[in-house]
């Protein structure tokens, strides 16, 4: 019985996602985009935590003192530019809305 169960509940989630789907592009217009699986391309955030640990790697001769380590990690946080941000937002493929 917990086997038909969680069946029909998969099915029955199935079936909201559609319902949801066609309800918000009759309200909306909006259609619905699915991301392809999980890919470090796609996610700035990996781009930025390269960037971080490449500025760590740099500065890894400072390290030495383990007190020193969470002011490092800061420098190394703060050594991130908004413009380097909107770079990796473009790079993987995002764009900013025009108002």
């Amino acid at each position: 019985m917990r086997k038909f169960a969680r069946l029909l509940k998969g099915n029955v989630v199935c079936g909201l996602a559609l319902v949801y789907q066609f309800v918000l592009k009759v309200t909306t217009g909006a259609k619905l985009i699915y991301l392809p699986p999980y890919s470090p391309d796609f996610n700035p955030i990996e781009q930025a935590f390269h960037s971080v640990k490449a500025w760590l790697r740099r500065h890894e001769a400072e390290a030495v003192l383990p007190e020193a380590r969470p002011w490092l990690i800061q420098q190394a946080t703060m050594s991130v530019t908004a413009e380097d941000a909107e770079g990796w937002i473009l790079n993987s493929g995002y764009s900013f809305m025009q108002e």
